[in-house]
């Protein structure tokens, strides 16, 4: 279904002839349907911002349209606009809202916190690898970087677009706008002109991936003040959790690990399951108690929480471990002496005994089926080796 609002009686007669549902009105008040709007009937822009703030797509006919147009508007322009431009926009935009919905009802909904005990343990790079794996395995998935301090998105996986960052978002939830967050949700999709390097890079990067970032060269002190009230941060937090959860099936977060900082005690409190990560350093391991406490002291749940050993060298004895960190270990993550190699050629999964606990953990924490054992079941049912084909939910649109 459409609601055609351009006073272009055409268009409805032609739409209906197509057999498209549609329904000619101009008070848009409640429309979830896509709307089609013109110069004629909204001359300033101003309804067709609102209604793509709301997320409602919007096609905008015009001789000469508005500056002020948000970039999520398709615009058609000139005295030449044809009623095929018209219905693949229609078509387009019909089968995004069909995919909104579908993935709404997806019964799979996880939001997952990453903790690292302390700076340098590798909890963003376990993150980091477990959304890759998750997005290469046919889940769309969303990664958080809410490092605000060493934001990693930026250089490692490369999304960026001034116009919607993370620190826009948060100002928009704190003027108490309810910003339409799907153009926040970055992908390599939509990153228009790129260098050749990193149009190459963007190539190996899984069509499911969509990042939430932080801009690169945002100084701390410029991040929008938060304040101190932990309620309130942990509502916003929860606001980019449940305007997420339509889109994705996992999504994952990566933060600081500064225990006194409330944004990262608020996504601690927002997510539905939390990960905390340490390494077998004698500080690090000695840290772990009193960090843990200190996190329950806030509010976050930590009843249910997973562990994560990482950079474990081969022949260590585990419960030693878990005597020192008064909980039991879920996960270990072995250490990979060609991590820094893969990660300088921007290969987020690592080495190969790095792949490998990222598969183990994407099982256990996600569901996902290990690499290995979908290959080779693919194997015995064709005879041959069955790759993953990797397709988008969200294409561009088409006019």
């Amino acid at each position: 279904m459409i609601i055609n609002a351009s006073s272009y009686e055409q268009i409805t007669l032609l739409a209906r002839a197509y057999g498209i549902v549609c329904e000619e009105r101009y008070d848009l008040g409640d429309a979830q349907s896509p709307v089609i709007l013109s110069d004629t009937t909204d001359p300033t822009g101003e309804v067709a911002n609102t209604l793509a703030s709301q997320g409602v797509p919007v096609l905008y006919l015009a001789y000469d349209p508005p500056v002020n147009l948000s970039p999520s508007i398709s615009i058609l322009k000139g005295g030449e606009v044809r009623w095929e431009q018209i219905y693949a926009w229609i078509q387009s935009s019909n089968q995004t809202q069909e995919q909104k919905q579908h993935i709404a009802h997806l019964n799979v909904k996880r939001t997952v916190g990453f903790f690292g005990i302390q700076p340098g343990v590798g909890a963003g790079s376990i993150a980091r690898a477990l959304s890759f794996y998750s997005a290469m395995n046919g889940k769309k998935t969303l990664y958080i970087d809410m490092d605000i301090r060493f934001p990693k998105a930026p250089y490692l996986i490369g999304y960026k677009d001034s116009r919607y960052t993370l620190e826009g978002l948060l100002e928009a939830l704190q003027s108490k706008e309810r910003p339409n967050m799907e153009p926040y949700f970055l992908h390599k999709s939509k990153m228009g002109q790129v260098s050749k390097q990193l149009a190459e890079h963007f190539k190996k990067l899984p069509d499911l991936l969509y990042v939430l970032s932080p801009s690169a060269d945002l100084g701390f002190e410029y991040f929008p003040t938060l304040g101190t009230d932990l309620n309130e941060i942990t509502d916003y937090m929860k606001k980019i959790v449940e305007g997420a959860k339509p889109f994705f099936e996992n999504i994952i977060f990566s933060m600081g690990s500064d225990p006194d900082e409330p944004l990262h005690l608020a996504i601690l409190r927002a997510c539905d399951q939390r990960v905390f990560v340490t390494d077998t350093s004698p500080s690090t391991v000695r840290l772990f108690p009193q960090r843990i406490k200190l996190l329950e002291n806030t509010g976050v749940p930590t009843d249910g929480a997973q562990v994560i050993l990482n950079k474990l060298p081969e022949k260590m004895d585990i419960d030693v471990f878990e005597e020192f960190l008064q909980r039991s270990v879920t996960y270990t993550v072995p250490y990979d002496p060609q991590m820094i190699t893969e990660i300088h050629k921007l290969n987020l999964l690592g080495g190969k005994s790095f792949e490998s606990a990222i598969g183990e953990i994407a099982e256990g924490l996600l569901g996902l089926e290990k690499e290995a054992k979908r290959r080779e079941a693919g194997s015995k049912k064709t005879g041959r080796v069955s790759f993953l084909s990797q397709f988008s939910l969200f294409r561009e649109k088409t006019v």
